[in-house]
């Protein structure tokens, strides 16, 4: 059902509103013509007082063309306060039109004056320069008038029906034929002004009809970026609250200790987690790209060293699948390059996931090389490959070419698509070449930099099987908070657990701590990050702080130095390995 159908009132208030638009754009065209047509009347005029001034008389070729300027002069007035109204709404479109038309036809009656005046016998041949020039002046109105057709006919009217009964008044049949002909031709500059006007008519009801497309369209837009930012921020305010029951669930299911029997359930619920994991990090991730929380903060990056670090990472996942993984540099690519080394390994690592996911035989390589805009990295593998047909859409979100059971084991198609934002977030062009059995090629265009004068090379994180020492945690919700005590404990770790920053600062003012977790949204008046600040100036031997948040819009740049951010849900692997970074000789 159309919205006319639902709403008359509103439609017929919206006709009404176009059709005073189109009488507008009809009026202005009106009177942008004339300037033209005032300085053409006096120069007409000027130029007959020349040619009668001694025909007719002084009195008569000075006193018409006296009358001709005073209209003139009026004409130029009336346009020049239009001028000024017709850029706003505040003037009757109607009420100018008239006075336009009352002016036009003023004219054509005082230049078709000049047929009784200008033209008789005894002015031999110059009676024939009256004929030419009110036939002349009958076809260039049409383009002045043919905006309103009937300020056209009254023109032409009053301008030439003088001639044509002067014409007909004159003897010999030689007269009859000349007016007969005139008249033919007066009736072909009405019928074309009729055809130009209704072709102007279209012309400004096309435009505007395309204006208010545009305008519709751009409301559409504004609805639709409205929509996406509202869907941003429902993330943003409901990601704390999906992700907190997620994380409980993440720790006790690592708590479990089954019977024989039971180990295959527990496996089944672990692979659930994982699962459910992937899904709401992917979605949340991708949230947080598209409500512009995540900021690129680039920098220079060994490149040779970043991915070396992967390449150690995937290659458990090569092996299992009997594949190999492969890391070429070229020695003539530069080995730094500008970019955030978070975001960029984050990339890499999905196309390398997706990579070794896809590929059944051969391997997979990470081949770096010179480019004219700096370095190619290139992700290339010997798996299925991609038709052409699809090589755009699986940028889209939950996109799986190849998964068609939709197997949560196999992901949820959210990897590419957060490349696809990552890379555009970065300002690195990603592109792709593929064909069905012959696998694909990821490349990525890096800016080459110069190597920092002190480079730090991050060591590598090892998970000890048992750690020592004790953990101030700051947890609101009682699940994760039970769950991560639970953990901790089990890793050998002693634990005060707290609900809120006040009652966690005032125990640390009585009790030494090597490492502290705490969630960012905490009752009261301190959050997270400030609950951790105070804890180190308090114990500056806290061998590290550890700030949990499921907030889309939690900024690790104003963090302290030497507090980690970690995002929830967590596993707790990762959890475990950063500790035992710290507290391994504790």
């Amino acid at each position: 059902m159309s919205a006319a159908t639902l709403d008359p009132v509103a439609s017929a208030s919206r006709d009404a509103a176009f059709e005073d638009a189109v009488l507008r754009d009809n009026v202005r065209a009106l009177y942008a013509q004339a300037p033209q047509g005032i300085a053409i009347g006096f120069v007409i005029g000027a130029v007959f007082v020349y040619v009668f001034l001694h025909r007719v008389g002084p009195a008569i070729a000075w006193g018409w063309y006296g009358v001709l300027c005073a209209a003139q002069f009026f004409g130029w007035w009336r346009w020049h306060a239009f001028d000024r109204l017709q850029a706003g709404t505040d003037w009757n479109p109607r009420t100018w039109r008239r006075s336009y038309s009352v002016r036009a036809w003023v004219a054509g009656l005082l230049l078709g004056s000049m047929a009784w005046l200008f033209y008789a016998p005894e002015f031999g041949d110059a009676r024939w320069f009256t004929v030419l020039m009110i036939t002349g002046i009958a076809g260039g109105s049409v383009t002045s008038y043919a905006y309103h057709l009937p300020t056209l006919y009254g023109f032409l009217l009053l301008l030439c029906f003088p001639l044509w009964v002067r014409l007909a008044q004159m003897p010999g049949p030689a007269t009859w034929v000349a007016a007969g002909m005139f008249f033919f031709y007066l009736l072909m500059v009405a019928w074309f002004g009729r055809n130009q006007g209704q072709l102007l008519q279209r012309s400004i009801r096309q435009r505007l009809e395309n204006q208010l497309l545009v305008k519709e369209l751009q409301a559409k837009s504004a609805s639709l970026q409205e929509a996406n930012a509202a869907k941003s921020r429902f993330f943003a305010a409901a990601s704390h609250d999906l992700r907190q029951p997620l994380q409980a669930l993440g720790y006790y299911s690592t708590l479990l200790q089954p019977h024989a029997q039971d180990a295959p359930l527990v496996e089944r619920i672990q692979q659930c987690v994982d699962a459910l994991d992937g899904l709401l990090e992917g979605v949340l991730s991708i949230s947080r790209l598209d409500a512009g929380k995540v900021q690129a903060q680039p920098a220079a990056v060994d490149l040779s060293q970043l991915l070396s670090r992967l390449q150690t990472q995937y290659q458990g996942m090569a092996l299992a699948k009997g594949l190999t993984l492969q890391l070429v540099m070229s020695s003539r690519a530069s080995p730094w390059v500008n970019t955030d080394p978070l975001l960029l390994e984050r990339v890499v690592g999905n196309l390398l996931h997706n990579a070794l996911r896809y590929t059944l035989h051969g391997g997979v390589l990470l081949a770096v090389r010179p480019h004219s805009d700096g370095v190619q990295l290139r992700v290339i593998d010997t798996g299925l490959g991609i038709a052409a047909a699809d090589q755009v859409g699986i940028f889209d979100e939950f996109t799986q070419l190849n998964n068609p059971q939709r197997d949560a084991t196999q992901g949820v198609g959210l990897g590419l698509a957060t490349v696809k934002r990552l890379c555009a977030l970065l300002g690195h062009p990603l592109a792709v070449r593929s064909g069905v059995g012959q696998g694909s090629a990821f490349s990525l265009l890096l800016p080459a930099c110069a190597a920092p004068t002190a480079p730090v090379a991050l060591a590598p994180q090892q998970v000890d099987s048992q750690m020592k020492g004790c953990v101030l945690v700051v947890e609101d919700n009682p699940l994760v908070r039970d769950a991560l005590q639970g953990s901790l404990q089990r890793w050998g770790l002693s634990c005060d657990v707290f609900a809120d920053g006040v009652s966690a600062l005032a125990q640390a003012r009585q009790t030494r701590y090597d490492a502290a977790i705490s969630d960012w949204r905490l009752p009261g008046d301190l959050n997270g990050t400030e609950v951790l600040a105070q804890l180190r100036a308090l114990q500056p031997t806290l061998a590290v702080a550890i700030l949990l948040t499921g907030e889309l819009d939690a900024d690790s740049a104003h963090l302290q130095e030497g507090i980690h951010l970690l995002q929830k849900p967590l596993r707790p692997l990762r959890l475990r390995a950063l500790l035992s970074a710290h507290l391994s000789a504790a």
